[in-house]
């Protein structure tokens, strides 16, 4: 992990930090957020002020950010997002086998995650069962989004559901 995303959720313990009640972050951005950032060298900020989530990437030009990246990176009012790990996603495939009512999937799915490239064998054994890969998607977004539900709540960040669905 860089050294941009040490200390996440250290951001404001012990300072006087600066929010807004009336500011909410969507949740759906944190989870797409948390998400990306393991796959590229991406940091993402919270912030508290507005409840905008801000991109910094080597790509991002400064006078894109909202604020200086020395202020970014070093105030309280920004929160860095952290970006789910492998270890998360490998529970996660964990977690998924022992719901897999089928034995010999379930085998062959705690068989592909054994060994090296546990992932990519996990994803293999699922294209061949399209209703489980797609349980799979829907049970690891769901996943996701419970850690970030509970890093906002740990960091004291307000936030708003999903869009709400037609009904």
């Amino acid at each position: 992990m860089s050294e941009k995303n040490e200390g996440a959720g250290a951001h404001g313990e012990g300072r006087d930090t600066p929010s807004n009640p009336g500011a909410r972050v969507k949740l759906q951005e944190v989870v797409e957020a948390m998400d990306a950032g393991g796959d590229l060298e991406l940091t993402w900020y919270v912030d508290r002020v507005t409840g905008e989530v801000v991109l910094d990437a080597d790509g991002v030009d400064d006078e894109d950010l909202p604020v200086s990246r020395e202020e970014l990176r070093g105030s309280a009012r920004f929160v860095c997002i952290p970006a789910d790990e492998t270890h998360d996603a490998y529970e996660d495939m964990q977690a998924f086998i022992e719901t897999v009512q089928d034995d010999e999937l379930a085998r062959l799915l705690s068989n592909a995650i054994a060994g090296k490239g546990a992932f990519r064998g996990f994803k293999d054994v699922l294209l061949s069962v399209p209703k489980e890969r797609e349980r799979w998607f829907a049970f690891q977004a769901q996943r996701v989004e419970q850690r970030a539900r509970e890093w906002l709540e740990a960091e004291g960040i307000p936030y708003d559901e999903r869009e709400s669905q037609p009904g």
